[in-house]
């Protein structure tokens, strides 16, 4: 009408920056996620450790989880702009790798006042759904990699702590003593990963 009252109103102001999120893993827990808001888009990246170099756009310092990252894929995003990463069951690898990545790092930081895998601050990125060896998880030097398993003899391999700790400890010898992947020295490599993972 014509007394100047407000009918209606709303913020259309779009926040970018660090969130918590949540979603269900490959054991079917509820997880805290740290995630990342982009406009009104929710993404599988925590900015929210030391390690962490603004600006966001540089992906330097997170840790980040992309879907089939080497045939194309892109970061984990949320489809329905919820910030609950449950849409379907596809989502769980991602949710479990993301959720045991950032306790890993909580690992090292805590116990060792180790800045990520180099000590440095380097980027922790996992992949999933990973499409080149389907029943196995590895580390190629800079990501980690988890495949969804046959479904008979294993599940997706981001599903458990003691995996995705093995793996990132991989990147941590790497970083330290190197150890080449062969021999007595790849078996020690294995070990010292078995033992982190465990402790994770």
């Amino acid at each position: 009408g014509k007394t100047g009252e407000v009918i209606n109103s709303y913020s259309d102001i779009h926040f970018d920056g660090p969130t918590v999120g949540s979603g269900t893993d490959v054991n079917s827990n509820v997880f805290p996620l740290q995630t990342y808001q982009f406009g009104s888009t929710y993404q599988l990246v925590d900015a929210t450790h030391p390690m962490y170099t603004p600006p966001i756009g540089n992906l330097d310092g997170v840790i980040v989880t992309y879907w089939n990252l080497f045939k194309g894929g892109g970061i984990v995003t949320d489809p329905n702009n919820d910030n609950v990463f449950s849409d379907n069951i596809n989502f769980r690898p991602a949710v479990s790798a993301h959720y045991f990545c950032q306790l890993t790092y909580n690992y090292y930081q805590n116990t060792f006042g180790r800045n990520s895998l180099d000590g440095l601050g380097m980027s922790i990125i996992a992949n999933v759904h990973d499409s080149v060896y389907v029943n196995n998880a590895y580390w190629n030097g800079s990501s980690i990699s988890f495949a969804d398993g046959d479904g008979v003899n294993y599940l997706p391999f981001s599903g458990d702590p003691d995996v995705v700790g093995h793996e990132l400890t991989h990147g941590v010898t790497e970083k330290t003593a190197n150890l080449i992947y062969q021999n007595a020295s790849g078996a020690l490599n294995e070990s010292m990963s078995d033992f982190f993972g465990n402790m994770v």
